[in-house]
């Protein structure tokens, strides 16, 4: 064991000693205990624009603890590795918003499912893994219904599991929405936003990246943003990819936190199975082509049943060859017109706006 790890346990120790105490005066004061654990706190900053403001409302019954399961700082109150946080005590209700192997005891467990569809949650060789994890909760919120097949698709038997769904919204797009200057001017700038490819190597557009990116430079006078999924954000093939195009003034490597800026700042998006795909229609309400080499894999990986690749081309086009892929980007604004009514058919059972009211209406269900 590593001296970080060690010094990491030992922050734990301390932390959960102070953070019980603490605990224990709202006990007496009979206030709820409410805990929201980031078990991924290499993602918590880019979840934590979304998060903080739907947990740190002032609950005058409740009391918000706000954890994280990281070593990346050096000193923090916040910090608990995963393995302890069962030695949390008095905990009412446990949040994650990414699976969680370790609980407190005797508490209610909910995971908010952070994807906005039902984006396959990973290579179905770890289906089975995934399915052992989520059967240890007692509620999933989903932003809505349209996100529910790919837990279908898990085979969870709910019924015995005694797992129950609560639709709720997506905190994400009535956080974006409320920020006044969404343009809807003409740019000349597109995102491509490409899944995590550890998880779908054989259906990333990485295969083509270059490719994509060099057409784009080469066909057209569009500029490109490359937004790598947070997973891959310090990958070798992230850093291969800012490398080669370093000098190229067309080229933008984006890392932030938070994506709002460069979304509503360019003309679509390209993608090929990540979920920001439909984030980014939804609330930019500008088109989205999935660059898809995959589309014989989808019916032999049961994947043709999820809304997900359903409901594609009613928030844009799908491509599987850079030539179409130019002629689309070229043609964008005729292109467009036909999609907006589908985008706003679309958006309406996502609740947008009142997501936080539907939360803690289910939260003061429950306590």
């Amino acid at each position: 064991m590593n001296i970080k790890r060690i010094y990491f346990r030992i922050l734990s120790i301390i932390n959960i000693l102070f953070i019980n105490i603490d605990i224990i005066f709202h006990k007496i004061l009979k206030k709820k205990i409410i805990v929201f654990f980031h078990p991924k706190g290499n993602l918590k900053s880019i979840s934590d624009y979304y998060i903080n403001p739907l947990f740190k409302s002032k609950y005058k019954n409740h009391k918000v603890y706000i954890l994280e399961n990281s070593s990346n700082f050096f000193l923090s109150n916040t910090l608990i590795e995963e393995s302890f946080v069962k030695y949390l005590v008095g905990i009412d209700v446990f949040f994650n918003n990414y699976l969680c192997d370790t609980f407190p005891n005797n508490c209610k467990k909910i995971y908010i499912h952070h994807d906005i569809y039902d984006t396959p949650i990973a290579n179905r060789k770890v289906y089975k893994e995934i399915r052992n994890r989520l059967i240890k909760y007692d509620y999933i919120l989903l932003p809505s219904i349209k996100s529910k097949t790919i837990f279908d698709d898990l085979s969870i038997d709910y019924i015995q599991k005694n797992i129950q769904f609560e639709y709720i919204g997506y905190y994400k797009l009535d956080l974006l929405k409320n920020k006044k200057n969404i343009k809807k001017k003409d740019s000349n700038k597109i995102v491509i936003a490409p899944t995590n490819f550890l998880s779908f190597p054989n259906m990333s557009l990485y295969k083509n990246i270059y490719k994509i990116i060099d057409s784009i430079f080469k066909y057209s006078n569009f500029d490109v943003i490359f937004r790598p999924h947070p997973s891959n954000f310090e990958s070798s093939k992230v850093k291969s990819i800012a490398k080669k195009y370093k000098k190229n003034q067309r080229f933008f490597l984006d890392t932030s936190k938070n994506y709002f800026e460069i979304y509503k700042d360019s003309c679509c998006l390209i993608s090929d199975l990540s979920g920001t795909a439909y984030t980014y229609s939804l609330l930019i309400e500008k088109p989205v082509i999935f660059y898809s080499n995959y589309e014989k894999k989808l019916k032999a990986l049961n994947y043709h049943k999820l809304n997900y690749f359903k409901d594609r081309e009613k928030v844009g086009y799908v491509v599987n060859n850079v030539k179409y892929l130019i002629n689309i980007i070229n043609n964008n604004k005729k292109q467009f017109t036909k999609l907006k009514k589908k985008q706003k058919k679309l958006k309406k059972i996502f609740h947008i706006g009142f997501t936080k009211q539907r939360f803690e209406k289910f939260l003061n269900k429950i306590l």
